[in-house]
């Protein structure tokens, strides 16, 4: 029998959601439209700051200051007025911006966060915060915080001159939300005019500085010479520059930066100090044997038998143990000190522990690197790292290879076996080659246009003469489009649907038809089949360039698809992305067709891989490529929505309907 305690805690919490559900009921809509959250733009921004400073740096909330208690504000402890907002910071590592702009305007307050963000991350390139200006005192910090904002804008504007009229923007915005100047006391108001004089385009106030340290000294001599010194009696407080949008705010920088720096070594704000752990015993190092890795006995079990067991943070179940345990130095330690021999490995990457041994390892048991560099194995991409929110720079290899002839006898069976089905999808992609569009500002036309009209109007008005070119008309216009189909041919491929049918027999169809639709439809298309096998042997076979038309090769060479690895996506669909970027069209398709969940042979199992390839398919769209997944996989709906998006993949309820449902999805992506 449950507790009264129990009862009266269940009873409570559904009142309390009873009462919030009659909220959300009754409650009026409001008048104006959500403002913009950093939440909407978060990804987008990172892939900007990514893409300007080749680095990728964590966004965080900024939160805004605590609200002065009561008694600060009966003996005036802190000069007013006090921020009450949050504005942009940076610690040298990361950076903070508002939760939201409480700014109607969506598209500006877009625009703002950018400026925000490119300027703090140019902070931080400068060195803004790691600086010894601490030391300073307060009048001469704002100074400095002063020259090292505008240093940090004139170097932005540099490098991106298009940005000028965003950060014009964000200036007037902060302008117009800072106090009147009455409010400031007398000790701040001179401090206060320079603040505002640089909002207004008077950077003359304020000489240009190089460097941060240059910075500092140009603080104390600006100081003397502006006579910013209050007198006696005079209460700036410890932060004496009001912080709004465009100042932002320097934070004190991060014990392993300081580490870092203080070493004199270069620092990377993304990647984490390795654990470490000195070594009491250190086994015996030894190479490994010729045939070691080709044994065929097994070893241990490595499959995971049950489900994943979904919670709070994962409700997916995506995460494996590696996904979700760090990694505990002292008990790798403990372990290799165990073991009488040990086999030396290398490692990719920085590497998560670091292990101390008194007496060095044999130099003839350390694994020399190849002869042939990365670069000629194969085309470098990088791969998204969810736990260190950051690339992983040239982490992937993409060979490309083009697809062996495979058997004519099955190229025949096949068209012979679907000729009904084939004339009747060949006749409606016929139908899709041409599109009726509209033709603006004609001297004759089927109606007037009346944006045309109005622009002529305005002209005439204006002291122009009148334009003849007042009407619109209807014309057959060819389709501007380049589609790019990626076929997934992994392991699991060899599944079998039915008898003596795998899924990759049904794939093969599948692309058969689809060639010879895309063909009539006279759009440039091309076909790759993609599998993996370890970061460095992303296999993509091309099965149809851009360049080339159908024809009897690219059928041999859809004949000889087989099941081959793992499913690698995210490189390949960078691959896949890259090639659609290189086609002059207006309209660029990618058609992903996979039969499971990203997976391959090291840690891109697992979460790992679903972050990265829904990484790829975001910048994929940031590039206005038009992504699309089909999928056989039953189990699609608990990953795909996190990759694709919720109208961006489609589950087949059969597999055997892949031909007929792929040339009809293919129809409706055409059509848009």
């Amino acid at each position: 029998m449950a507790e009264a305690e129990e009862v009266l805690t269940d009873a409570a919490r559904h009142a309390t959601v009873f009462a919030q559900r009659l909220w959300r009921r009754y409650s009026p809509a409001p008048d104006a439209p959500a403002s913009l959250s950093l939440s909407e733009v978060a990804e987008r921004l990172e892939l900007l700051l990514s893409a300007v400073f080749g680095n990728s740096y964590r966004l965080r909330i900024a939160q805004p200051p605590a609200r002065p208690t009561l008694l600060g504000n009966w003996f005036g402890r802190t000069p007013r007025p006090q921020r009450l907002a949050a504005v942009p910071a940076t610690d040298g590592t990361s950076i903070w911006l508002p939760r939201s702009l409480d700014i109607p305007d969506r598209a500006l307050a877009a625009n703002l966060y950018k400026v925000m963000a490119l300027q703090q991350a140019m902070r931080i390139r400068r060195g803004s915060a790691l600086s010894l200006w601490r030391s300073l005192p307060p009048l001469a910090g704002a100074l400095y915080h002063l020259l090292e904002v505008q240093a940090a804008e004139r170097e932005l504007l540099e490098e991106m001159p298009g940005f000028a009229e965003s950060v014009r923007a964000l200036r007037a915005c902060a302008h117009a939300r800072r106090p009147p100047l009455s409010a400031f006391g007398s000790a701040r108001r001179p401090l206060e005019a320079r603040v505002r004089a640089l909002l207004v385009g008077e950077a003359d106030c304020v000489p240009q500085s190089p460097t941060p340290e240059a910075s500092c000294e140009l603080a104390v001599r600006l100081l003397a010479e502006w006579g910013l010194e209050p007198a006696s009696g005079g209460r700036i407080g410890q932060e004496p520059l009001f912080a709004d949008w465009w100042t932002g705010m320097l934070l004190a920088p991060s014990t392993h930066h300081q580490h870092s720096a203080g070493a004199q070594s270069p620092f990377d704000p993304t990647q984490a100090a390795p654990q470490s752990v000195r070594l009491e015993r250190r086994p015996d190092i030894r190479q490994a044997r010729p045939d070691e890795d080709e044994s065929e006995e097994s070893g241990p079990l490595m499959i995971q038998l049950d489900e994943p067991h979904p919670h709070s943070e994962d409700p997916m179940g995506l995460q494996r143990p590696i996904d979700r345990d760090d990694a505990d130095a002292e008990l790798f330690g403990e372990m290799l000190g165990d073991l009488p021999q040990a086999r030396l490995v290398a490692s990719p990457g920085q590497p998560k522990e670091v292990l101390l041994a008194d007496d060095p390892p044999d130099a003839s048991a350390i694994a020399l690197a190849p002869g042939v560099s990365a670069l000629q194995r194969g085309i470098a991409y990088p791969e998204w790292d969810y736990r260190r929110q950051h690339y992983r720079e040239q982490n992937a290899l993409v060979q490309v290879r083009t697809a062996p002839p495979g058997n004519p006898v099955w190229v025949a069976e096949t068209l012979e076996s679907h000729q009904g089905l084939l004339e009747g999808i060949r006749r409606r992609f016929e139908l899709l080659r041409t599109h009726r569009a509209w033709l603006r500002g004609q001297v004759d036309g089927d109606e007037l246009d009346l944006d045309a009209y109005v622009d002529a109007v305005a002209n005439l008005r204006a002291g122009s003469g009148l334009t003849d070119r007042l009407y619109r008309t209807q014309r057959c216009a060819e389709r501007n489009l380049a589609i790019l189909l990626l076929i997934d041919v992994s392991g699991s491929t060899d599944s079998w649907i039915s008898q003596g049918r795998r899924v990759i027999d049904v794939e093969r169809e599948a692309l058969l038809l689809v060639s010879i639709a895309l063909q009539s439809l006279g759009a440039p298309y091309a076909i790759q089949a993609f599998s993996g096998q370890g970061r460095e042997a992303v296999v993509v076979r091309d099965i149809k360039t851009f360049e080339e038309a159908y024809g009897q090769e690219v059928a041999l060479r859809i004949a000889s698809l087989e099941p081959e690895h793992y499913t690698r996506c995210g490189a390949a669909i960078r691959h896949a992305s890259a090639n659609l970027m290189c086609q002059p069209a207006a309209r660029r398709l990618l058609l992903v067709l996979s039969d499971g969940k990203p997976s391959d042979n090291d840690d891109y199992e697992g979460r790992y891989g679903v972050e990265d390839t829904r990484q790829a398919v975001l910048e994929a769209v940031l590039q206005g490529i038009s992504p699309f997944c089909l999928t056989i996989d039953r189990q699609a709906s608990a990953y795909l929505p996190r990759i694709f998006g919720a109208t961006r993949y489609a589950l087949l309820p059969r597999p055997e309907l892949l031909p007929t449902v792929l040339l009809d999805w293919m129809k409706r992506l055409v059509q848009g």
